[in-house]
């Protein structure tokens, strides 16, 4: 009998760690417990069709929220840093 490597499970578990998320964080995410969390990471069963689907809009949701995320952090560092920068020239 061949073995399928367990890639779904080292890969969500590698997001898992990457994002400090937990098991429990995880299962209200994709609407599960976190007992099937546990089950996919250690490929004693994967995620139904439409749970890989949710499972990667979620991840694609999260990437565009943590880009979002930086470049409003960035946009507001530059606006304060034009606002210093103003001031110094205008006193």
């Amino acid at each position: 009998m061949t073995t399928i490597p367990n890639l779904y499970g080292t890969r969500l578990s590698s997001f898992m760690t990457k994002y400090n998320i937990d098991a429990k964080e995880m299962a209200k995410i994709f609407g599960t417990t976190p007992q099937t969390i546990y089950r996919w990471i250690n490929g004693t069963s994967q995620p139904e069709c439409l749970g890989m689907a949710n499972i990667a809009l979620t991840s694609l949701e999260n990437s565009y929220s943590l880009v979002s995320g930086e470049m409003a952090d960035l946009i507001r560092q530059t606006q304060q840093t034009n606002q210093r920068n103003y001031e110094l020239l205008n006193n």
